[in-house]
């Protein structure tokens, strides 16, 4: 879809030469963390969540971008951030909740 709109509108999809370095700087950690908190994220909760919980990996670009390059996100930025962390906070409820619960009621 992104090139679609990218030839639609004539937009290049090209690197530019000086860019290659700092992609790869910031993409190769990126990658390798991601995936070893994806693989320790399926082992610790239920598949279906880790997964709905690996679409909010653009909201930790805005906070990485944010804290680590000094970016100011737009207003739809926050939005979003402020939408994926309602939505965190709604698949770890019952986890907490199941964590607080007395030893007797854990079966």
């Amino acid at each position: 879809m992104i090139w679609a709109w990218a030839v639609a509108h004539r937009i290049s999809l090209r690197v530019p030469a000086g860019a290659r370095p700092t992609i790869a700087r910031l993409a190769l950690p990126n990658v390798i963390v991601w995936h070893l908190l994806a693989i320790l994220a399926v082992k610790m909760l239920p598949s279906g969540r880790a997964a709905i919980l690996g679409y909010t990996m653009p909201v930790w670009a805005v906070v990485f971008g944010l804290l680590v390059l000094n970016e100011r996100p737009l207003r739809r930025h926050w939005l979003g951030v402020i939408a994926a962390a309602i939505g965190i906070v709604l698949l770890l409820a019952s986890e907490l909740t199941s964590l607080a619960a007395p030893r007797s009621a854990r079966c």
